[in-house]
């Protein structure tokens, strides 16, 4: 029961301990339940116990979005910020670069805004994000 077990997110494969993936499940049920100061806890305690894990960028995207839920705009930035620049090949860097642009825009930073959904639709032109990209990129004009 101890032994690591193989995962697969966003066609990634990793091995993770049965400990590590119920943390993470845990934290991602909270999140989806709309607990997100606990599940931001929950995902910081992931990341802590766990700090080298196949979850990290997960956890980290995750953060930021509960972050922007409750919004703390601010962490928001900073958490999406993080996972771009240690994973910035990841799955959900698309994402991660929608939200950080969202987020940019809601605390008053259009400029970076501007500049966050550009590289969405530059670097990810197949992307959803890219297509919401390009809608918040209109409304901010």
């Amino acid at each position: 029961p101890f032994e690591p077990t193989q995962v697969e997110l966003d066609g990634k494969a990793f091995s993770v301990e049965p400990d590590e993936r119920r943390a993470f499940e845990n934290a991602l049920k909270q999140f989806r339940a709309g607990e997100f100061a606990p599940s931001i806890a929950s995902f910081q305690q992931l990341r802590s116990r766990w700090p080298q894990s196949g979850y990290l960028p997960y956890a980290l995207f995750w953060t930021g979005s509960a972050q922007f839920a409750i919004k703390d705009y601010k962490a928001a930035i900073a958490t999406q910020q993080s996972l771009l620049a240690s994973f910035p090949d990841h799955p959900r860097a698309p994402d991660a670069w929608l939200s950080l642009g969202i987020a940019q825009s809601e605390s008053g930073d259009k400029k970076a805004a501007r500049k966050s959904f550009e590289t969405v639709i530059q670097k990810y032109p197949d992307a959803q994000a890219s297509t919401l990209a390009k809608e918040r990129l209109a409304a901010l004009r």
